[in-house]
């Protein structure tokens, strides 16, 4: 019985550690820029997608950092990730070998959705 309450809480059990990201590059604060390229890039590995699009990515405890170009045009953002409801549920359950595993698979932790990056210079 305690052995199904420590599993329960833990995401890499329950969860999953891949997520899909959607990317939209935007010039003048609102115009949808088709066709940057976009790479992402984590502990885990790195990723391409052409904005405005979507990439499945591995999730990590650590910084996402997104960055795209289209001719003239470049942006860059830094995503900081944030733990999930399933590591928490390993804390509270007492199942501290399982937040730790969910830690290092990135289970236990989520990225923002959607990430809408400004672009700088001419996206013409």
């Amino acid at each position: 019985m305690l052995l199904v309450v420590f599993i329960s809480g833990c995401a890499s059990v329950t969860g999953s550690n891949s997520q899909s990201i959607t990317v939209a590059a935007i010039c003048d604060s609102s115009k949808i820029v088709k066709g940057a390229m976009c790479t992402l890039v984590n502990d885990k590995g790195q990723w391409f997608v052409e904005s405005p699009g979507t990439v499945l990515i591995q999730k990590s405890f650590n910084e996402l950092t997104v960055s795209c170009k289209h001719r003239d045009a470049y942006g860059i953002l830094v995503i900081k990730s944030s733990s999930n409801a399933n590591i928490w549920g390993n804390v509270v359950a007492g199942g501290f070998i399982g937040a730790a595993v969910d830690s290092s698979t990135g289970a236990g932790f989520n990225y923002q959705p959607m990430i809408t990056i400004s672009m700088n210079g001419s996206c013409n």
